[in-house]
């Protein structure tokens, strides 16, 4: 493994989502209303209220208050300062009762284990190594448990095209972009893990899982389907423990 090139990488995705983090929910308010509602009615449907729910990669905290506001037990995690810092404002403007910890998933508590359900909203595409993080995940399930998680989907044309500039990325920051063109080249760059069906299904496999659901999902008309599979910016999936895979990950 290339440790330098690993918190590299990991240093750009912070510096991303820090630079994001003041306009984050207003900006993208209307995409994850659609999100919100895939998430919350597949957990609405699969774990009572009070249920103990890890939102890994809470950002802002959109996701985060919606879950305690029905109820459950939260606890939201992130790595970018300042995502966690508009986290906590609007919790303690909100009254409600949650949890947030700014770190990576190690400097988590290790106590906090035994959660219903691990929540990775557009979070997988900005890990260096996703196999090793949803294996560490894995151990902070109950044995009922389950992730659920949207991914890049390798096969829509938006995708292809964020590819195709993440190759000429490094070439075109060298011109005179504006700010917002070189931020957009950044995210390019660190969203880096795109998928396809077969292909989560392998990741899934090789982390401990295996997968209870899927479909494709566009955030922008809140369409969920198996069959638009170039239209679909994302993969919507439920996964679930394979009965090894604690003895595998310890």
């Amino acid at each position: 493994m290339d440790r330098p090139v690993e918190k590299q990488h990991e240093l750009l995705v912070r510096e991303l989502f820090d630079a994001k983090a003041d306009s984050w929910s207003d900006k993208y308010s209307e995409v994850f209303q659609h999100r919100l509602r895939l998430f919350l009615s597949d957990l609405e449907a699969t774990i009572p209220a009070g249920s103990r729910i890890l939102d890994f990669g809470c950002g802002s905290g959109d996701l985060f208050l919606a879950l305690a506001h029905q109820g459950h037990q939260v606890l939201g995690v992130d790595t970018s300062p300042q995502m966690i810092q508009q986290a906590e404002k609007r919790l303690q403007e909100s009254g409600l009762s949650g949890q947030l910890v700014c770190g990576t998933l190690d400097e988590v508590d290790e106590n906090l284990v035994d959660f219903d359900a691990i929540i990775c909203s557009s979070v997988i595409e900005y890990l260096w190594n996703p196999e090793q993080v949803m294996q560490t995940l894995s151990l902070r399930l109950g044995s009922t448990g389950f992730l659920l998680l949207t991914v890049p989907n390798r096969q829509s044309r938006f995708r292809q095209r964020e590819r195709w500039l993440a190759t000429i990325g490094p070439f075109l920051q060298k011109l005179p972009l504006p700010d917002r063109v070189r931020r957009y080249l950044r995210y390019t760059e660190t969203s880096k893990n795109h998928y396809t069906p077969e292909e989560l299904e392998s990741l899934a496999n090789s982390a401990g899982y295996h997968i209870d659901f899927w479909s494709y999902f566009d955030p922008r008309r809140g369409n969920k389907d198996q069959t638009l599979c170039a239209s679909a910016d994302f993969i919507f999936a439920r996964l679930k423990l394979k009965t090894s895979a604690r003895k595998t990950c310890t």
